[in-house]
């Protein structure tokens, strides 16, 4: 996914585990934003029910092969 594609998320977290996770992307060589990417992607994907990773793959795949290349609005059906 590019830049252009990302939206800004602001969350507040205590301030250690701010400086835990700042100095793990560090030691991991990931920019904080990656690192906190992968972390969410991976607890979504562990969390949420397998009917429902299915949906988002097929809405996903759906979009992708929309001829006019957009993206459905938030709420619409994959149909419309």
């Amino acid at each position: 996914m590019s830049h252009a594609e990302k939206q800004q998320f602001n969350v507040y977290l205590p301030p250690e585990l701010i400086r835990a996770v700042k100095h793990a992307a560090i030691e991991e060589d990931r920019s904080l934003s990656a690192l906190v990417e992968s972390v969410l992607g991976a607890y979504v994907a562990e969390s949420e029910p397998a009917s429902l990773r299915r949906s988002s793959q097929t809405d996903a795949r759906a979009e992708a092969a929309r001829p006019d290349g957009r993206r459905r609005r938030a709420g619409s059906s994959v149909g419309g």
